[in-house]
């Protein structure tokens, strides 16, 4: 829209221009007997424009080039107002940028804390479960029953199923239904 607004007014400036340049140059070929005729006729209210000046400027085309010029300098202002906007909102879009940047780094370290962490979690549980799997069925069973449920059923979980089955048939019933009704469900 900018662009086609400065295309009307420097069209609407070489209009203006080429006809004060036809006027002053004396390109109409006026006879004396059209041109006293033309001027007998109508005689536009005009101003001269100065002694070292040849044209002639009419009310109208004066009002209009003032009106010209106050459109330039508002669109002077809008452009420099939108090159400010434009400058802030790239420097913006680089602070986002930047900031997105450090956001993925920060993530990518976090993913590798919680994967060491869960690598060491689970090096633990295999330990826990080699140290049960290695007890006599009936201490293991002993221990177990007085472990936190999530903790008895985890470590049966991933013992192999021989050895868990083994050490369930030593548990007392109640605690073996319940290890059992809680294995079947998924680990949170």
């Amino acid at each position: 829209m900018g662009f086609r607004l400065l295309t009307i007014i420097f069209s609407l400036k070489m209009v203006l221009f080429l006809g004060w340049l036809m006027a002053t140059s004396g390109l109409f070929d006026y006879s004396p007997v059209h041109a006293e005729e033309g001027l007998a006729r109508s005689e536009p209210k005009v101003e001269r424009r100065g002694p070292d000046s040849h044209g002639i400027v009419t009310k109208e085309e004066k009002g209009l080039l003032e009106a010209i010029r106050r459109r330039e300098k508002e669109l002077d202002r809008r452009e420099e107002a939108l090159a400010n906007l434009e400058q802030r909102l790239t420097t913006i879009r680089k602070g986002i940028d930047e900031r997105m940047l450090e956001l993925k780094k920060l993530r990518a370290e976090l993913d590798k804390a919680l994967s060491r962490i869960d690598e060491a979690n689970s090096r633990r549980t295999q330990r826990i479960v080699k140290i049960y799997e290695s007890m006599p069925p009936e201490d293991a069973a002993a221990r177990l029953e007085k472990l936190d449920e999530k903790m008895a059923v985890m470590i049966l979980s991933t013992m192999k199923e021989k050895k868990a089955g083994k050490i369930l048939s030593m548990v007392a019933v109640e605690k073996s239904v319940r290890f059992s009704q809680l294995m079947s469900k998924p680990l949170r």
